[in-house]
């Protein structure tokens, strides 16, 4: 089975979080195949809310 997103860039979260960098929230979209293009822009949008409190 494959590594989730953030464990993959363990090595680069590490780095940020030497310089005093803060971990966000993960948003990762890896639909190639039948990508349902409104759904990703619907979970891009509900994900940049949670981060930068858009609303």
């Amino acid at each position: 089975m494959g590594k989730e997103v953030d464990e993959v860039l363990v090595a680069m979260h590490k780095a940020q979080q030497f310089i005093g960098m803060k971990p966000l929230k993960t948003l990762s979209n890896h639909s190639a195949l039948k990508p349902d293009m409104e759904k990703v822009f619907e979970k891009t949008d509900q994900h940049l809310e949670e981060i930068f409190s858009l609303s």
